[in-house]
C-alpha cells in the first residue's frame, strides 16, 4: 500500500481494488476464526442466528470506519511496503472483538474503563503511552517526562471533577472518548502541579482510581498473579497490556489451546500427543501408529504446525507482529495446555 497521509487517500484506497480485497479477506478470516473458536458475534451487536455473510459485512463496515478515523497505529502499519494489509487488519479487528467479549461495563467496570482509556489515549494526538509502569501503562502529555511511580490515594482524593461534569457523570457517559481524554488531561495537569509543573509519567491505574471516586466501579482494582507466584494487590491484569513485559492472559491462552485441539483430526492429535506429550521419537511414533517409517507421523505433525500457524496468526502473545515479539511464557502455557488436553483424550480407561 502506498503512503497515506490523510482521509482522502485512505478513502481512495478503500474504494480501490487493493482496499476492497483486503477488507473482504480480513473479514472472512475473522469470521472463520471466531466460528472455529466458538466465539459469539454478540460483541458486534449481532444475534447468534446471524449468517456468515451478515457478520462479514458488519466486520467490513467497521474496519472501513476505523481506517477513516485515521487511527495512527493502523496507518503506520498499512503504509509500510513490507506489511501485509490483510494480516494487519485481521489482527487488529480480531483482538478488538476479543477485548469487547472479555470486558464489559457489567462484568468488570474497572477493567472495562481501563481498556477504554488505554485505547483513547493511544489514539489521541498529543498523548504518549508507555508500558514501563509497575501496574500497567503510563501516560503523559510530554514525551520527555519524569517517572514518579504509583500515586498515594491522598494525592488525588480531593481533586474535583470539572464543574460541568459533576452532576452528569456515570458509567454510561464516561466511556466516551472525548470525556475520557478530557479527564486524562485534567488529571495529568493537576498531578504535574504537585511536581512543580514538571512533566510526569502517570500510571493509568491512578487515573481510573480517581474517576472511581465519582463513578462507582463496583469492583476494586483487580489483583494479578505476578511472576513470583504471589498475589500482587492493585495491579492491572496483564491481559490489559500485551506490550508489558511478561504480561499475558493465562485464561485466554488456555482457552485458545482448547479450541485449537478441536481443529486437529485424530491422527494429527495422536502424532502430537505421542511425539510431544509422551516424548517419543518419530520412529517409535510411526510404529505405534502403524506406519512403516517416520515419514507417516511427520506429515501429520507438519499439518499440525501449518494449522497452528494459521490459527495463531492473529492472536496476541502467541504470534509476533512487526513491533512485538511473541510471549514465550504464553507460548509455553499454550503447548502445555494442549499437551494435557490431548493426553486426557488418549488416556487408556
Amino acid at each position: 500500500m502506498k503512503q497515506n497521509t490523510d482521509e482522502d487517500t485512505i478513502r481512495d484506497w478503500l474504494e480501490g481494488e487493493e482496499g476492497r480485497k483486503a477488507l473482504i479477506h480480513a473479514a472472512e478470516r475473522i469470521c472463520r476464526k471466531m466460528t472455529a473458536m466458538g466465539l459469539s458475534f454478540s460483541a458486534m451487536g449481532l444475534p447468534a442466528s446471524a449468517s456468515n455473510q451478515v457478520v462479514i459485512d458488519e466486520i467490513r463496515s467497521e474496519l472501513s470506519l476505523i481506517l477513516l478515523e485515521n487511527r495512527s497505529e493502523i496507518q503506520k502499519k498499512l503504509t509500510s511496503s513490507e506489511t501485509d494489509p490483510v494480516r494487519v487488519l485481521t489482527r487488529f479487528m480480531f483482538q478488538r472483538l476479543m477485548d469487547r467479549a472479555r470486558w464489559s461495563p457489567r462484568n468488570d467496570p474497572f477493567r472495562y474503563l481501563y481498556k477504554m482509556t488505554v485505547d483513547a489515549v493511544r489514539e489521541t494526538e498529543g498523548f504518549y503511552l508507555s508500558a514501563k509502569g509497575r501496574a500497567g501503562s503510563l501516560y503523559s502529555l510530554e514525551k520527555e517526562s519524569r517517572f514518579i511511580g504509583p500515586l498515594p490515594r491522598e494525592a488525588y482524593a480531593a481533586l474535583p471533577l470539572p464543574d460541568d461534569m459533576a452532576d452528569r457523570l456515570s458509567m454510561k457517559t464516561i466511556a466516551g472518548r472525548k470525556i475520557l481524554i478530557r479527564l486524562a488531561r485534567r488529571f495529568w495537569r493537576e498531578i504535574s502541579r504537585l511536581f512543580q509543573n514538571r512533566p510526569v509519567w502517570i500510571e493509568l491505574r491512578d487515573l481510573i482510581q480517581w474517576i472511581g471516586i465519582y463513578v462507582p466501579l463496583d469492583r476494586d482494582a483487580p489483583h494479578v498473579l505476578n511472576l513470583t507466584g504471589q498475589n500482587a494487590p492493585h495491579e492491572i491484569e496483564p491481559a490489559l497490556e500485551p506490550d508489558h513485559d511478561h504480561a499475558f492472559d493465562p485464561a485466554a491462552v488456555s482457552r485458545w489451546a482448547e479450541c485449537f485441539s478441536g481443529l486437529l483430526n485424530e491422527k494429527e492429535a495422536l502424532a502430537f500427543h505421542l511425539h510431544y506429550g509422551e516424548e517419543m521419537p518419530l520412529k517409535a511414533v510411526a510404529e505405534r501408529m502403524g506406519y512403516s517409517g517416520p515419514s507417516g507421523p511427520s506429515i501429520h505433525l507438519k499439518n499440525v504446525r501449518e494449522t497452528l500457524h494459521d490459527f495463531a496468526a492473529d492472536l496476541r502473545w502467541l504470534s509476533p507482529d512487526e513491533e512485538t515479539p511473541p510471549n514465550r511464557l504464553a507460548q509455553r502455557l499454550f503447548k502445555e495446555t494442549l499437551t494435557e488436553i490431548l493426553k486426557k483424550r488418549f488416556e487408556t480407561p
